[in-house]
């Protein structure tokens, strides 16, 4: 009963954090969502890239030369939290 609570709880916060996130710059919180939603896309690419054999494939020329394995996970990680941080400061 009290791990239900305290996930309920959580889930709260993480949803409260994530909207005061998105518009905490009032005039810019539509190009601040817009700037988000390409960083996901290229995040989605990214993974995918990462369990594909094909090079032509590559997100960006630098990937690949990474390794389809964890480190390519931490790479597309890396790079999404970088263009997060980029949208929160645009």
């Amino acid at each position: 009963m009290k791990s239900t609570h305290f996930m309920s709880v959580a889930m709260v916060s993480i949803m409260l954090v994530t909207l005061v996130t998105a518009f905490k710059f009032d005039g810019h919180a539509l190009y601040e969502m817009g700037c988000m939603k390409q960083c996901g896309s290229y995040f989605s690419k990214c993974y995918k890239y990462c369990f594909v054999a094909d090079d032509a494939q590559a997100p960006d020329p630098e990937m690949m030369l990474e390794k389809r394995d964890r480190a390519c996970l931490d790479t597309c990680i890396e790079r999404l939290t970088t263009c997060h941080h980029y949208c929160a400061r645009s």
